[in-house]
């Protein structure tokens, strides 16, 4: 390759502008994933899990006395999870969510599979 190209690249690679900010640069600056937050800031709320990715999951909620349920999470979705909640931990796992589609909108159902 000629010093010619490789500077030509190296110079448009330099001045290529930066993708614009959007709500879901913020929420990946903020965590995905579970994460325990001040209830100051966050309406009360103690803990939240933020889905970043464009997709619905299932996530599995651990609670403090040992229990746990399915919840699922829509794209770029956030889940709160209050005091009186006692939820320990959240995470993904790899069941299918169960999804329903109403008049062409796809969202989750309010029951979920076991995890």
């Amino acid at each position: 390759m000629s010093s010619v190209i490789v500077a030509t690249l190296a110079a448009a690679l330099m001045t290529v502008a930066p993708p614009s900010a959007s709500a879901n640069d913020d929420r990946l600056a903020s965590g995905c994933g579970f994460v325990h937050v001040n209830p100051d800031h966050n309406n009360g709320a103690v803990s939240r899990y933020s889905h970043c990715v464009d997709s619905f999951i299932l996530i599995r909620v651990d609670i403090a006395n040992g229990k746990r349920y399915g919840a699922c999470v829509g794209p770029w979705g956030t889940k709160y999870y209050w005091p009186q909640e006692q939820v320990a931990n959240a995470y993904y796992v790899t069941t299918p969510p169960r999804l329903l589609v109403v008049e062409g909108r796809v969202m989750c159902s309010l029951t979920q599979p076991e995890v």
